[in-house]
């Protein structure tokens, strides 16, 4: 008995020692991993930015920076957004990173719980924050409204004097822009304050200090203002704020700067859904008469703005000092606000005075794209265009207006806001249809993005599938898109070598109601692109 408890005793001992010894090796295995990867960031100064997709902190957690701005302060970017568990208020986040594409978690520096005089900022919704600094102290601006509905309107701003404190509630009002009456008198507009956005047009004094000039652009209806800000960054000045693109109808405002022109980029007006974003630009902010003409705006992107929704244009400078623009915009999922993703895409933004088109700007979609810290320099695919004017075989005809060849022929835009311009449409309103592209050599796809028709008020999702071919005669399913319900705008990855491609839409529906809506049918562009290597 006492032999059997000694073996028994051992062979428990060895099973410890065993056990011990493999977990040691699992911790060691794990901390090697880690290193190695650690490691592998720090060789390499290129983060990939992957649009449409959640984005997470560095704690794991979703970014939550809806409709907000970036502030680039002592080194680092600083980005503030709503933080949405629903469309009413749950919080202003803040996050830092010094490479645009890393982000850490900061505070949530304004919350229901923020002291408001005797009680607290309590239940409501607040939007589109934006963040300013005038020299002393960190100022906040947003989109307030009473939680129930948008009948207030009206402008919140709170201040800290740190970037990622605590902000204090400084006030709550609807701001005033003026016009000449007919006496030179000034008569004044109390307005509604909705999307908005600020520019600070800083000056170097030269003596080490910088003066703020910082303005605040509203939608107001169906207008957009143009509010001149106090020196402190926290009021507006009305005998010096006035009234433009009346009856236009935009809204999410973005702006910067570029030479002497400050250029404005805005969307259509369509709830959570997406539509052609456009621009105008002045020489002369403070003259509401030298903006472009409103129904002269400038399109850019393609008819849903790549399904997103500008809120901002953050300027950074690679190592030669020169300034280079990035595109920020949400792309809205109407059923879980939290969980809408984001798009940032680099613009080319050149001025042409000897052009009637003075500003011009491109912004192509890049499904991903890096940006590089050492040098400052975005890096985008290695991938090319390959569809584009290309013969197309359709199982039913275009018209006589929108033949099926405008489906190729590179135009994305849309200069009208309900329906299209320029796209291939049916000459027979029935499902399926398909469209072939023959694209003259087998080359190796890397993507393809689908842009199709909008109605503004009856936005409708495409359920496709895609198929290659070497050959044209036997065909592979490549992307299975069937149960999709996205409206407007797809960006897909794709593999395999192929000449031909074939879309054949089994359904499209209205996304209010679900029910088929073929009416609305039209392939705005279908675009391949393939690795630039072959």
């Amino acid at each position: 008995m006492n032999r059997m408890k000694k073996e028994m005793g051992e062979l428990m001992l060895q099973n410890i020692v065993k056990y011990l010894f493999c977990l040691s090796v699992f911790f060691v295995l794990i901390f090697i991993g880690q290193a190695q990867h650690l490691q592998a960031e720090s060789k390499n100064d290129e983060t990939t930015l992957v649009n449409g997709e959640l984005w997470y902190d560095s704690d794991g957690n979703y970014i939550q920076g809806h409709g907000g701005n970036i502030l680039s302060y002592n080194g680092r970017y600083y980005w503030v957004g709503e933080y949405k568990q629903s469309a009413n208020f749950s919080g202003i986040a803040l996050y830092s990173s010094n490479d645009l594409m890393n982000w850490k978690f900061e505070h949530m520096i304004l919350t229901p719980e923020t002291p408001k005089g005797d009680t607290t900022i309590g239940f409501c919704t607040i939007e589109r924050p934006k963040l300013i600094y005038n020299g002393s102290d960190f100022i906040l601006w947003a989109h307030w409204e009473n939680g129930n509905d948008y009948t207030e309107s009206k402008l919140l701003v709170a201040k800290c004097d740190i970037i990622n404190g605590n902000y204090e509630f400084v006030k709550l009002f609807n701001p005033q822009t003026t016009q000449k009456g007919e006496n030179g008198e000034f008569l004044y507009s109390t307005n509604r304050s909705l999307d908005f956005t600020i520019y600070n047009d800083a000056v170097d004094n030269g003596n080490g200090t910088i003066k703020n000039q910082a303005y605040l652009i509203s939608a107001c209806g169906h207008d957009m203002c143009v509010y001149k800000l106090t020196e402190d960054c926290m009021d507006v000045v009305p005998k010096e704020s006035y009234k433009f693109w009346k009856g236009a109808g935009r809204e999410a405002p973005s702006m910067v700067k570029v030479n002497d022109y400050y250029v404005l980029l805005t969307s259509g007006q369509s709830g959570w859904y997406p539509n052609q974003s456009m621009y105008g630009y002045t020489k002369d902010i403070s003259n509401p008469d030298e903006w472009t003409l409103a129904n002269a705006l400038i399109t850019i992107g393609n008819n849903s703005t790549y399904y997103s929704q500008p809120t901002n244009i953050a300027v950074v400078e690679d190592k030669t000092g020169n300034k280079q623009c990035i595109y920020m915009g949400d792309r809205w999922d109407k059923e879980n606000l939290g969980e809408s993703t984001y798009v940032w895409l680099p613009m080319d933004i050149t001025i042409d005075e000897n052009s009637d088109k003075k500003v011009q700007i491109s912004m192509d979609y890049l499904n991903q794209w890096s940006f590089q810290t050492s040098t400052g320099t975005f890096i985008k695919p290695k991938e090319s265009l390959i569809s584009e004017n290309k013969q197309v075989t359709v199982s039913i005809a275009g018209t006589q207006k929108h033949p099926a060849s405008q489906a190729v022929d590179g135009i994305i835009d849309t200069d009208t806001t309900w329906g299209n311009s320029n796209y291939y449409e049916l000459s027979q309103a029935r499902v399926p249809f398909t469209i072939e592209i023959d694209l003259e050599e087998v080359s190796p796809l890397t993507r393809m993005d689908l842009s199709t028709r909008l109605c503004n008020g009856s936005e409708t999702y495409y359920q496709y599938i895609v198929e290659g071919s070497v050959d044209g005669i036997s065909w592979s399913t490549i992307l299975d898109e069937n149960a999709n319900k996205v409206v407007g705008f797809r960006s897909h990855k794709l593999k395999g070598d192929y000449r031909y491609v074939k879309l054949t839409v089994n359904a499209i529906k209205n996304i209010h109601n679900e029910n088929m809506a073929v009416w609305a049918a039209g392939i705005v562009e279908w675009q391949i692109y393939a690795s630039k290597a072959f």
